[in-house]
Order: C-alpha cells, then sequence, then structure tokens
C-alpha cells in the first residue's frame, strides 16, 4: 500500500528537501487493550442501545482513526486526515475468508462458530493454514495459547488473560512505513507504505489472538474468546458491552454484526446499521 498526504501548509514553508524514513509502531507498550478482567457474562448487564448508539458505539472502535491500533493520521495535522475514518474489517467478499490456525483450541473454534451465527454469514477459512507453521504464514488469525502479556509487556499480571497482536512477545499491533518528503513542486508529503490495512479500509495482515497466560487467575471461557476474535476482527477501543462491563454482550453484537454486512471502506453516512440483538 502506498498513500500520500497533503501536509498541513507551515510544513511546506521548509523548501529544503527533507526525507525522514522511519518505523512507526501503531502502540507503545503501554497503550493496549488489558482484557484480562473481560470474562463477564454475555447478556444485557448494560444498556442494549438502538440504531444511534450502535453507530456511536462503532464509531468509537472502528471508524475513529483515532487511536490505538489505527493510523491515528490525525496527528500527522494532513489535511486528508479523515482519509481512514471508514469502517475496516477484513474484506471477505472481495478477498476471501479469513484463514484462522486455531491450534486445535476448542474454544476458538466454538468462538467463530458463534460469531458467524450472529453476523449472519461465513468468515472463516478453518483449514488452509491449520498446519503451515506461524513464520510461513502471510494473512490470517493465530490463536496462541499462554502468551498474553500486560503493559509494558508484562507476564505476571493476574488480570491479563488475552489480547491481540503482531505476535508473541508483543502487545503492538504490525508496524507500517511511514516518511515524509518534498515532491517536485514544493509541497511536503507523508508517504504510508505497508499497511496491515488499506486505503479502502480493508485489514489484510497477520495478527495473533493471545488467549491465557501462566500468570491470568480469570476463568478462560467462551465470552472473553470472543471478545479477543472481535479485536482481530476490526474492534479497537472498548464501549459499553464490549469490555466495559462484561466481555461481550448484545450491544458488541450489534456493532460487529454491522461491520460485517457493510463493506470495507464504507464511511459513516453510508453505514446500514443492523440490529440484531435488543
Amino acid at each position: 500500500m502506498r498513500k500520500v498526504l497533503k501536509i498541513a501548509d507551515f510544513i511546506t514553508k521548509n523548501k529544503k528537501m527533507k526525507k525522514i524514513n522511519h518505523l512507526l509502531l501503531l502502540c507503545f507498550v503501554f497503550l493496549f487493550f488489558n482484557c484480562g478482567e473481560d470474562s463477564g457474562d454475555v447478556g444485557s448487564s448494560t444498556e442494549v442501545v438502538g440504531e444511534a448508539g450502535i453507530l456511536s458505539n462503532l464509531r468509537v472502535t472502528n471508524l475513529d482513526d483515532n487511536g490505538f491500533p489505527w493510523y491515528d493520521i490525525d496527528g500527522l495535522q494532513a489535511e486528508n486526515a479523515d482519509m481512514f475514518m471508514i469502517l475496516k474489517s477484513w474484506n471477505v467478499d472481495r478477498n476471501g475468508l479469513i484463514p484462522v490456525k486455531t491450534n486445535g483450541y476448542q474454544l476458538a473454534d466454538q468462538a467463530m462458530d458463534l460469531i458467524e451465527q450472529q453476523v449472519g454469514k461465513t468468515l472463516f477459512d478453518r483449514t488452509s493454514i491449520a498446519n503451515t507453521p506461524d513464520g510461513e504464514i502471510t494473512k490470517g488469525l493465530i490463536v496462541s495459547l499462554g502468551t498474553a502479556l500486560g503493559p509494558p509487556g508484562n507476564t505476571n499480571d493476574p488480570n491479563v488473560c488475552g489480547h491481540v497482536s503482531s505476535g508473541v512477545g508483543t502487545t503492538g499491533y504490525p508496524s507500517f512505513g511511514l516518511f515524509t518528503d518534498q515532491d517536485e513542486n514544493g509541497s511536503i508529503q507523508v508517504i504510508i507504505e505497508d499497511g496491515w490495512y488499506d486505503a479502502e479500509g480493508t485489514i489484510d495482515t497477520v495478527l495473533y489472538v493471545h488467549i491465557d497466560a501462566p500468570s491470568c487467575e480469570t476463568e478462560i471461557d467462551l465470552d472473553l474468546v470472543v471478545h479477543e476474535f472481535g479485536h482481530a476482527l476490526g474492534m479497537g477501543a472498548h464501549f459499553q458491552g464490549f469490555g466495559l462491563g462484561p466481555a461481550v454482550d448484545e450491544n458488541f453484537w450489534n456493532v460487529l454484526h454491522t461491520i460485517y454486512n457493510n463493506q470495507a471502506g464504507t464511511s459513516e453516512e453510508d453505514i446500514v446499521i443492523n440490529q440484531i440483538e435488543f
């Protein structure tokens, strides 16, 4: 992926050719989702919101690009900083099912069964990478048991029992290349390369779904595993009914159903809200 962004005019006053090339990590070790207390029962322990509330929750967890795990383009003061203020998801209709390596973990299969039931469509390819070594997988989800971490990479927190990241031993999502340059017209540009989702909002990467840790004192149940799959499917920040209160409840399902019954890249004004749980 290669995307050029126009930066605020004050930067263009510097006529000297500049080029800064660095790796932007999507989160620092202290900025990630602590999912250790997300094992509450599925159910209406929070108020089940209507269409306006579903859209608000969707904005918080997915549409808003500001903050982890998204690119946070707005922080670059770019003229078109809203370029990723769109629906971000695996585009199963265009690119095929999401490959998943469960490592034989039964709760992962149960979580995928429940997710597909609630979303109303098949999302997961459960066979193509089942026996592929992790290092050779170029796309999909890998369930990793006993590797959940707390901030910053804490292995002793009894409340941390799950998270999603780019690999074992990290709490960060996949990194992307970011650099600035000056074009032939003297305008400063920001260029993003190798993003884990593209300008159409399509997620195309490898994510590890970490479940359980040696220090975890919370029972690992289906709710917690579904919650972590929710992160891997494109849900970022927590909201009431997704990590705030129970791990997942009707509010979670309404948002996930809406994400996967709209196309990746859909703007907020064009989102069709799908309310399945009341």
